[in-house]
């Protein structure tokens, strides 16, 4: 399974954005403070879940 982009809706301060992936390799880089953790752990979640810990209720 090969993945062409993901998008966000909602995941931390990730609000209606996509991110597109190269054909072989991607890397993610940028300043401090532009979502590239946020990006990290909204791929986690969406693969292995998140632990009931670390849900808020907005």
């Amino acid at each position: 399974m090969k993945f062409l982009s993901v998008s966000s809706n909602g995941f931390g301060f990730l609000r209606s954005n996509s991110l597109t992936f190269a054909p072989n390799f991607t890397v993610v880089y940028g300043p401090n403070e532009t979502g590239k953790s946020t990006w990290h752990a909204a791929l986690y979640a969406a693969f292995c879940g998140m632990r009931r810990s670390r849900i808020q209720s907005w």
